[in-house]
């Protein structure tokens, strides 16, 4: 019946209600009559949808498709992935002292006209010390999951944990 459209399935239901109302059937059972249920395109009940993008490329494709509604019991669980509220307020007291630091740094920079003096010397290493200590290895491990900051963060904190990244690497 697809192939004929709706006219042709119309009239092949107008068809078999005509052959049970007249009887045809006569010495087998009688079938209820068929009724044909006529939808207009726009409803969108049995339509199929895409959603845009390229498929090749894992986006979009038509709902459904590609195990999007699949249920993956194996689902494995990262608690690690979840930033925990005292690991951003340990790196934000790090930072704050390291900052205070570094103007304290530049300060004598500027005022000495040279980099290498003695106040300077003191304040990257006081700079190191902070950035490199254990402690600061383990929160900036905790904070990051494969080279990016954790989940739940704010973009403040991000770029918080992005920050001090730069640092530990620089020092």
């Amino acid at each position: 019946f697809a192939s004929q459209g709706i006219t042709g399935v119309m009239s092949a239901a107008r068809f078999v209600l005509r052959r049970v109302a007249n009887g045809a059937a006569a010495n087998t059972r009688q079938f209820a009559p068929a009724v044909v249920a006529y939808r207009p395109f726009s409803d969108g009940g049995g339509s199929i949808t895409y959603s845009g993008g390229h498929a090749s490329q894992g986006q979009g494709g038509f709902y459904g498709s590609g195990g999007a509604r699949a249920s993956n019991k194996n689902a494995i669980h990262h608690p690690e992935a979840l930033a925990q509220l005292e690991d951003i307020q340990k790196l934000e007291k790090v930072m704050s002292t390291v900052t205070e630091l570094q103007t304290q740094l530049d300060a004598a920079m500027e005022a000495h006209g040279s980099s290498v003096n003695e106040q300077s010397i003191e304040l990257k290493a006081a700079i190191k010390r902070k950035m490199t200590n254990k402690s600061m290895v383990e929160l900036l491990g905790r904070l990051e999951i494969n080279g990016q900051p954790v989940w739940g963060l704010s973009t403040r904190e991000r770029e918080l944990v992005y920050l001090a990244r730069e640092k530990f690497n620089a020092c």
